[in-house]
């Protein structure tokens, strides 16, 4: 195949049909990450997202790739990659490791909350692999937990939470859960309430 051309104009199903079968298709994809054009970048990160979701393994070898597209200005660019490098860390958590600056950036994101969120789940699934990990990670859950309570993203974020307590977490971080929701737990109310109940009760030990 020819040298492929990355045209918003494409159809994404056009274009993903093609990207399954030729990795002419992928690496241009993934080059048009760094394109000039905003527009280029995010219908690029869009059509990496899709092809992860569906053959992860055709996109493995560009991990760096996405890594480095977490410093794109637009949010759509960071948050379809951020969802990527999610999806292959949970065959490979040491690229969180690689990824974790760009990351934590993510996370303190002034504009986006969904970039917010995917941050969170990136640190969230990395934390419940592994003890150590856990305690890596908990510092930067901890305090988005308390910079984003009230956001519209908030609810969500302690979904996450609950899902990494379930996992393989360290008993330091288990603590420090009970010390920071035990008030919410007994003063909140409705949702919030019985979500600070439930990271309550997976926290003791």
């Amino acid at each position: 195949m020819r040298r492929y051309e990355v045209n918003v104009d494409t159809p994404i199903d056009e274009v993903l049909d093609l990207a399954n079968r030729y990795v002419s298709v992928r690496r241009a994809l993934v080059e048009a990450l760094t394109n000039s054009s905003r527009l280029t970048r995010e219908y690029a990160s869009q059509a990496l997202l899709d092809i992860e979701k569906s053959n992860p393994e055709l996109i493995d070898e560009f991990k760096e790739e996405f890594i480095d597209a977490l410093y794109r200005p637009e949010a759509p660019t960071r948050y379809n990659c951020l969802e990527i490098i999610s999806i292959l860390a949970h065959d490979d958590m040491r690229l969180v490791d690689r990824a974790w600056d760009p990351c934590e950036e993510c996370l303190y994101d002034e504009e986006s909350g969904a970039v917010r969120l995917a941050a969170f789940k990136v640190f969230t699934a990395y934390g419940a692999s592994t003890c150590p990990r856990s305690r890596k990670a908990w510092f930067l859950i901890s305090d988005a937990l308390r910079c984003y309570h009230g956001d519209p993203e908030f609810i969500s974020m302690l979904n996450e939470f609950i899902a990494m307590l379930k996992g393989n977490v360290d008993d330091t971080v288990k603590d420090g859960a009970i010390e920071q929701f035990t008030f919410n737990a007994e003063n909140a109310t409705g949702l919030l309430k019985r979500k600070a109940q439930e990271i309550v009760d997976l926290s003791k030990h």
